[in-house]
């Protein structure tokens, strides 16, 4: 018997309650093990948010890359770069430095 368990028993002990208490007991293990799907859950989406955060900055490592390396060989400059930038972006009607999905 758990903690919860002996405490919510110590309650009622010499009562005629019974029936309540083993009412309380069921729903207090069912928090209990929503708790710990909950708890396991959490701990789930934390690993994914860490693996997206690790791919969002190999992909800015490689963006980096990619750009210092076309602004050293001259393949553009920072403001043709900057103009084709702003164009990809406004392509789905909004400028919010993003692509959309569609």
């Amino acid at each position: 018997m758990g903690a919860l368990e002996d405490f919510l028993s110590d309650l009622t002990m010499g009562n005629d309650q019974s029936a309540e208490t083993e009412r309380v007991l069921k729903t207090a293990r069912n928090i209990e093990a929503q708790s710990g799907d909950l708890a396991l859950r959490m701990f789930e989406i934390e690993k994914t948010i860490d693996s997206l955060v690790f791919q969002n900055q190999q992909l800015a490592l490689l963006f980096r890359s990619l750009y210092e390396s076309c602004l050293k060989k001259e393949l553009f400059s920072k403001e043709e770069f900057r103009k084709i930038f702003d164009q990809i972006d406004l392509s789905d009607g909004t400028k919010d430095g993003r692509i959309s999905k569609n």
